[in-house]
């Protein structure tokens, strides 16, 4: 695409970014991060059941958190060709708000419908990742969600790493993911959230590969996960052993469309998974995969 247009998006980006840099919540602590939590080893008391549902867009990735006080984070929205579906499967939610819009990063098959959930409901605050001048996209998707966000008077949140986006007793919801430059594909750039629901923690990996996965490694970040949301659906490219023996997940969940022309998920990356334990869940084969965490322990719905 010509230079000035991509410049022309740059501008629109920095003129939805609020002053702060800083992605924490107001009012939210930060001398406590979540790895200090961990380290004490008590298990910190939370009331009510969470409840996660990995939703069937086809390929694409669109993932629901609904907080038992009533709000809810959605993070990415799927396709465009998926909008209407995702829509409906939170109507009949009884989702009007969406408290928290994170979007791991701007490839159609995560943004393509958020313009849809941004016109649809109401708002709070949009989280999306840092990202390299160069590698800012110019395609009609990317496009339709910052219009849609400046047509509503939002404003875009940028993430440095280890802050938080929920910060409460008993619950977080933090950004593991350097807005570093460091990676050369938006797929690498994706924002990795983790979130804490008392005992019950679970992995969002956006479309990592091992590249950033080892990066989160090498940083020390606390990835340990019951639940993980399996990186760039279940791509041979994905998922490695190392990255596996860190989260340690008992249960996965891979979004892809049936079918699919990319052969996701990779066979060794089921392999793999399977060798690490982790109950997997897909679907392409199962619709949307739906958890509940009392803050204890996970459970499959129905």
């Amino acid at each position: 695409m010509p230079r000035i247009r991509r410049w022309l998006y740059i501008l629109l980006i920095c003129s939805l970014l609020l002053s702060a840099v800083s992605c924490e919540a107001p009012g939210a602590p930060s001398s406590l991060m979540p790895e200090e939590t961990a380290a004490t080893g008590a298990a910190m008391s939370v009331e009510g059941t969470l409840q996660l549902h990995f939703f069937d867009v086809g390929q694409g990735d669109a993932a629901l958190i609904q907080f038992p006080d009533g709000r809810n984070a959605l993070i990415d929205a799927g396709p465009n060709a998926s909008a209407d579906e995702l829509l409906q499967y939170l109507r009949e939610l009884g989702v009007s708000r969406i408290d928290y819009l994170i979007a791991s990063h701007p490839h159609e098959d995560h943004i393509g419908g958020m313009d849809e959930v941004v016109n649809a409901l109401a708002i709070g605050e949009i989280y999306m990742p840092r990202l390299a001048s160069d590698l800012t996209p110019t395609t009609k998707a990317y496009e339709r969600l910052l219009t849609a966000i400046q047509n509503k008077g939002l404003t875009i949140k940028r993430c440095r790493p280890l802050t938080d986006i929920i910060r409460e007793e008993g619950t977080s919801l933090q950004v593991l993911s350097s807005d570093e430059a460091v990676h050369q594909d938006l797929n690498n750039s994706s924002a990795v959230v983790k979130l804490t629901f008392g005992n019950c923690r679970v992995l969002f990996t956006g479309d990592i590969e091992a590249e950033a996965e080892t990066a989160l490694l090498e940083a020390n970040r606390d990835v340990a996960a019951d639940l993980l949301k399996v990186g760039h659906h279940g791509s041979s490219t994905s998922t490695s052993e190392a990255f596996l023996q860190a989260v340690s997940p008992r249960f996965a969940v891979i979004s892809c469309g049936r079918d699919n022309s990319y052969g996701h998920p990779n066979a060794q990356t089921l392999n793999r998974l399977k060798n690490a334990g982790a109950a997997v869940s897909r679907t392409d084969e199962e619709g949307t995969v739906r958890f509940t965490c009392n803050g204890t322990s996970f459970s499959q719905a129905a």
